[in-house]
């Protein structure tokens, strides 16, 4: 009972520090081949203390999953096993709605509603997970194969993207010199293997990223002092977080010299494990972050709180008592204010008329003062609001936008807020050096074509030409983020070469910041209705043009693979290719699939797939029928409803379950959902999340549906032919009965579920 109630961060320090009394420790380990423990369900990599924890358990096999976890993988769990405590913390949660006496909602079906709420204080999960060597019935891992050189080259990209100042010396000693800012490493023939280079390096790298102007850690300790184990700690954790990343192997030569001072520290300190761990990962995060192959994360997930810690100065704008005439240029027209005369005042960080000019060529820069802005009800209009002004903006009917992290009205702008109008908050900027000009540079030499509103700096993916590409070609690719230093990334797909970027110091103060979203935010609500009109107008099109096809013949190259039959409502174009309409809850064609022979898929280009459908039989089977059954594929739809009858929806990929089983639930409130997922147990085996099964139960569950998926034979089960229901038919000696037995089970306990629900309800009525 005492491990029970230890808590966690005692719990790991107890087995660390034991450990380390015995003269080993989870960094001296290899871990180039074993790899980041994940979670095999979720896919996802462990972080933080708990990447130690199940490192300390000294498993070679990097799977790990609960109890209940395997059970739905068709394993056990060894009898006598004991699990391993992981920890994680939740800052949102669902919660029930309660109505005006406290009572909690209830929907059709007589379950309580839900809604999510953020914590105001994050609650903490204690969980116990078992290594794949713990469990019986699972396929045997496929180790990846590491090339030592590809892991070379990678630790050689990062060194040489960081910018670190390193020195060569023929010495025996590596570290890192905090006074001076440098790395001081022995000659690379010193080494005995190109890797323990490598390793020693990006060791030292780590230590590095502790700086005041990286990740700001204490390193004012001295060898032998607390301050000093302290930072080693935290550099032996990343180390081995990054070799378990890059393969390269970590140097622990030195590991005897700190064990006194870790033990001592620990003991007196367990919570520092956790601190260590934390901050481990952030420098294996900062780490990989300067290679070439590591994506820019530069979507951070941004709310309230991030506004809350913005550090705010309004710009004052007094203009008025000036001799100059001020006017609010845009980026893209600053070229075209300065061949007209336009100047710079870099005081006031805005554009002006010189006074021997004539007005009238520069006013459609001008503010129109007394001019009353009118909206449409339904648009929005974004406003530039300081973060000390949040609360009289509130109080004159702004809202926050969390999509795009600006202030905006709906209606009409009065005076009062016209103040905060983007026209009317010039950005504070050098216009020779902003960071927009700069990675517009940058974009040039990497040749790409910089034209229009490009770049735009709203931290999403933007196509553009290259100076090679055809018409129509977009070979060029970017991302632009201004929050704090403006960072981005470019790639060239043409030649193949994609560089980071970050900016030369220029630092956007609140104002900026402000000012910029709401542009990205007005630019982001035209394009979204730039895009509404383009898909309907290829609905249109493909509603006029679907007399133009003929329906689908027995003999098509896709039905006899998939060996499924003929339903009507599907078509052949004139090449014999299958075509899928795509349409709404109402019948609304918006695109078509197009598969080809060699089993290419294909959606109309410009039409919209997000929360559409096919229903095999057609809507009007779908209206009759007293259950809803969503599939992803066409031919796993085809496949159940020829097992079972039914009608079935094709919601075309996993990606699209959940948006339609919203849409029908909506439309059919009092019909029960199944979701006939697809099980993509291979990926697991490749250290990848099992999207199939994940998006389909996340579908299930946002409807109060089931979900449910092919059982395959065991030697059958992690093969890529073995996902879906159209597989189990064609694998299974018994054919479309095993997807009947199934389906039939499952539709009968869906069914008895909501007829105990329906009693319970009764019941309650009655009394």
């Amino acid at each position: 009972m005492s491990d029970i109630k230890k808590p966690f961060y005692k719990e790991v320090a107890d087995k660390l520090i034991d450990q380390l009394e015995k003269g080993v420790a989870p960094w001296q380990r290899g871990w180039t081949v074993t790899g980041r423990p994940y979670n095999v369900i979720t896919g996802k990599n462990y972080r933080g203390a708990n990447v130690l924890n199940l490192a300390l358990s000294g498993r070679e096999d990097p799977r790990w999953m609960t109890y209940k976890q395997a059970q739905t993988l068709g394993a056990q769990v060894k009898k006598g096993e004991r699990g391993t405590k992981v920890q994680y913390w939740i800052f949102e949660e669902m919660q029930t709605i309660k109505d005006e006496n406290g009572k909690p909602r209830l929907d059709h079906n007589g379950k309580e509603i839900l809604e999510k709420v953020r914590l105001e204080r994050p609650k903490v999960i204690n969980s116990v997970v078992f290594n794949a060597e713990q469990i019986d019935g699972l396929p045997p891992l496929q180790k990846k194969s590491i090339d030592v050189w590809d892991s070379i080259d990678k630790a050689e990209q990062i060194l040489k993207n960081s910018g670190a100042n390193i020195e060569h010396k023929k010495q025996d000693q590596a570290y890192y010199q905090a006074s001076t800012d440098k790395i001081v490493l022995p000659l690379k023939e010193q080494f005995e293997k190109p890797e323990f280079y490598y390793g020693t390096a990006l060791h030292e790298l780590g230590h590095w990223t502790g700086h005041s102007t990286r990740l700001n850690r204490d390193l004012t300790g001295h060898f032998g002092g607390e301050k000093y184990a302290r930072e080693e700690l935290r550099a032996e954790i990343s180390s081995m977080m990054l070799e378990m990343e890059v393969g390269i192997p970590h140097d622990t030569n030195r590991h005897a010299s700190y064990v006194q001072s870790w033990v001592a520290v620990l003991k007196s300190d367990p919570a520092e494990i956790i601190r260590a761990s934390s901050d481990a990962e952030k420098i294996k995060d900062f780490v990989l972050s300067l290679s070439q192959e590591q994506k820019i994360e530069l979507n951070k997930q941004q709310d309230e709180t991030t506004e809350l810690n913005l550090s705010i100065l309004a710009r004052v704008n007094d203009m008025e008592n000036s001799n100059k005439t001020y006017i609010s240029v845009p980026f893209k027209e600053k070229e075209e204010a300065k061949a007209l005369g336009a100047k710079w005042d870099r005081g006031e960080s805005s554009w002006y008329i010189p006074e021997n000019l004539d007005k009238e060529a520069f006013s459609k820069w001008m503010n129109k003062e007394n001019v009353r802005v009118e909206k449409n009800n339904s648009e929005k209009t974004y406003l530039v609001v300081p973060f000390k002004e949040k609360e009289e903006a509130k109080a004159l009917g702004a809202k926050w936008d969390k999509s795009v992290k600006s202030w905006y009205i709906s209606g009409v702008v009065t005076n009062e807020m016209k103040k905060w109008l983007p026209e009317n908050n010039p950005v504070q900027q050098d216009p020779a050096l902003s960071p927009r000009e700069e990675f517009s540079i940058f974009m040039k030499d990497m040749g790409l074509v910089v034209s229009g509103e490009h770049p735009i700096m709203d931290g999403k993916l933007h196509r553009v030409r290259t100076e090679n590409d055809k018409s129509k070609d977009l070979s060029g690719a970017y991302i632009l983020h201004g929050d704090g230093l403006p960072a981005g990334y470019v790639q060239n797909f043409k030649t193949g070469e994609k560089q980071n970027w970050k900016s030369k110091g220029y630092h956007f103060s609140s104002n900026e910041l402000a000012r910029m979203r709401a542009e990205a935010a007005q630019k982001l609500q035209e394009r979204e209705k730039d895009i509404m009109k383009k898909h309907e107008e290829i609905s249109q099109k493909l509603t006029n043009d679907i007399h133009k096809l003929s329906s689908v013949k027995a003999d098509q190259v896709y039905l006899v693979k998939k060996d499924i039959q003929v339903h009507k409502g599907v078509y052949e174009d004139k090449y014999r290719n299958m075509v899928i309409p795509a349409y709404d809850e109402n019948g609304k064609i918006w695109a078509n699939q197009t598969i080809y022979p060699d089993g290419n898929k294909r959606f109309t280009a410009g039409g919209k797939k997000e929360g559409n459908f096919h229903v095999i039989g057609g809507l009007d089977e779908l209206n009759k029928s007293n259950i809803i059954i969503i599939a992803e594929g066409y031919a796993t739809a085809s496949t159940i409803t020829e097992a079972t009858k039914i009608p079935v929806v094709a919601a075309f990929d996993s990606g699209n379950l959940k948006i339609v089983s919203e849409k029908l639930h909506q439309k059919y409130p009092d019909k029960p959902i199944i979701i006939a997922g697809d099980d993509d147990h291979h990926r697991t085996l490749e250290n990848k999340p099992n999207v199939g099964r994940i998006k389909a139960e996340e579908a299930a569950k946002n409807v109060n549906g089931v979900a449910v998926f092919p059982i395959f034979p065991s030697n059958k089960i992690g093969l890529k032919s073995c996902t879906d229901f159209n597989d189990l038919a064609r694998e299974s000696n018994y054919k479309l009965d095993s997807v009947k037995k199934i389906m039939t089970s499952t539709i009968d306990s869906i069914k008895n579920r909501d007829n105990k629900i329906f009693k319970e309800k009764t019941i309650k009525i009655k009394r």
